[in-house]
């Protein structure tokens, strides 16, 4: 539960960011995004994925699996 909860406040935390500040959010996403692009695992780029999307890494997988 203390996972979900942290990843519950990235989101809220971002998105609270996008409206009060875009240009802070946007540097903050662009620099997540450089984190994604250096990943050299499936693990790493998955963690990298649930920081960006604010989900568990789980969900990542579930839907990757889905597909």
């Amino acid at each position: 539960m203390k996972r979900n909860k942290e990843l519950l406040n990235i989101r809220v935390s971002l998105v609270k960011q996008a409206i009060n500040n875009p240009k802070k959010a946007a540097k903050e996403l662009h620099q997540l995004a450089e984190g994604l692009g250096n990943t050299k695992t499936t693990s790493d780029t998955v963690y990298a994925l649930s920081r960006i999307f604010g989900v568990s890494e789980k969900t990542i997988l579930r839907d990757i699996i889905k597909e």
